[in-house]
């Protein structure tokens, strides 16, 4: 990843995998979880956190519904997939869910205090900033394309404590 887009990417992982294939041609496939991880996005601003399981074949990596997190500790849903071709002509397929999540018996899946809102944005001001301020929503983001060709959709509806603030010098 850029690191001027992702940075400060860090987690444990805990699992089992298995090699096999040859140096040029290696074969994962396994379950592992993934502890405690989480990156910084520069270009928002925030840290995220993730939690979970993820599925490993040799055609790449599966997340079945992990738990997401901003930095204020609000939760959402990550479902997504990401294909390569030997380790190389990576592929992804990232669907976040940061809608409010309930059971069949109206009980919140993550304790009582669901989401209500997830942070997405928190810069501050500078001189040369495009843009500042934070930013919470609602809503769906998706994430999907090559390394190099990154498309990214998103269905957000702002929520209470957003303020966005585009600079108008020059």
């Amino acid at each position: 990843m850029d690191p001027d887009v992702v940075s400060n990417i860090r987690g444990f992982l805990d699992g089992k995998l298995s090699l096999t294939g040859n140096t040029s041609l290696p074969v994962l496939a396994g379950d592992i979880a993934l502890r405690s991880g989480s990156a910084f996005i520069d270009l928002l601003g925030v840290h995220f956190g993730l939690d979970g399981p993820i599925e490993v074949d040799e055609y790449g990596f599966y997340i079945n519904g992990i738990p997401v997190f901003d930095q204020d500790g609000n939760s959402g849903i990550l479902v997504g997939s990401v294909f390569h071709d030997n380790f190389s002509n990576f592929n992804f397929d990232l669907q976040f869910d940061l809608e409010p999540q309930l059971l069949a018996s109206n009980e919140p899946v993550f304790g009582p205090d669901y989401i209500q809102r997830f942070l997405v944005m928190d810069l501050p001001y500078t001189h040369d900033a495009l843009y500042y301020g934070k930013g919470y929503v609602t809503g769906f983001a998706n994430i999907f394309g090559y390394t190099d060709n990154l498309e990214i959709t998103v269905d957000f509806k702002t929520e209470k404590g957003t303020e966005l603030n585009i600079p108008m010098f020059g």
